[in-house]
């Protein structure tokens, strides 16, 4: 994910005040420089998550900055058709779109929405317009879309 800002501020002034920032912020919102250069800078959470703020000096003297993060992969089971699947997802996912996505191409048909719920960390989530940040799901976390009535076996 990629996001993009204007300011009068110079680069450098920029990437001084981010690294300040990301230093003062309580240990499960802090982050540390990880690389960084002249006109950019690397940051590593506590968690391993990544951030990239770059500066680029336009001719009219603004400052642009751009700040990305990679795509995270979390893995999602399936069982009714026993499959996992793998999904490139952003922190700004919700469940129910996580929750589509991976029925969706595991079995290759539409959810019935209702029929399906969502256990993350052993749990069910039960607000499923929860975001993944706000569930603070790690790269590679695993999910399982399951019934929601269990099935009697036979």
């Amino acid at each position: 994910m990629t996001h993009e800002m204007v300011t009068t501020l110079n680069g450098q002034e920029v990437l001084q005040r981010a690294k300040r920032f990301f230093a003062e912020r309580v240990p499960h919102h802090g982050a540390f420089v990880e690389r960084e250069g002249e006109r950019f800078a690397t940051f590593r959470g506590q968690g391993g998550e990544e951030l990239t703020i770059a500066v680029f000096e336009a001719p009219n003297g603004d400052t642009h900055i751009r700040a990305s993060t990679p795509a995270h992969t979390v893995k999602v089971w399936v069982p009714v058709v026993w499959d996992t699947v793998e999904l490139e997802v952003t922190p700004e996912w919700t469940v129910a779109r996580l929750k589509r996505e991976a029925f969706e191409r595991a079995t290759g048909r539409r959810l019935d929405a209702n029929a399906y719920q969502v256990k993350f960390r052993g749990a069910l989530v039960l607000d499923e317009s929860r975001t993944l940040a706000d569930l603070r799901a790690p790269n590679h976390a695993p999910f399982i879309v399951l019934l929601a009535r269990r099935q009697p076996v036979r």
